[in-house]
Formats: C-alpha cells, sequence, structure tokens
C-alpha cells in the first residue's frame, strides 16, 4: 500500500475526510474535508503548525 493510502486510510478512520466516487459515465474518486476535520485544521492552525 503506498504512503498516500495509508494516510487517506487513517484520515477516514477518524472521520477527519470522507470519500466519494461515481461509476457513470466516468468513474471518479475524491476525499472531502469534514466538518470535524475544519475544526481539527483550525486547532492545528491556531498552534502555528502549519504553513501559509
Amino acid at each position: 500500500m503506498s504512503t498516500i493510502n495509508k494516510h487517506l486510510r487513517k484520515l477516514l478512520e477518524f472521520e477527519l475526510v470522507e470519500h466519494g466516487r461515481t461509476k457513470e459515465p466516468k468513474r471518479r474518486e475524491w476525499y472531502e474535508i469534514t466538518e470535524r476535520g475544519k475544526n481539527i485544521l483550525k486547532i492545528i492552525e491556531d498552534m502555528g503548525l502549519t504553513e501559509k
């Protein structure tokens, strides 16, 4: 399993992102940050632990 897949699985496990997909007409997949993820991100930003 690739590193990015491991990270995405952890984010999904902690409900920080949601996974969406379609099958028709063309298969598409995406990840979207959840409200919980937004709240955690705000805390991390307030602590100065992100690059802007």
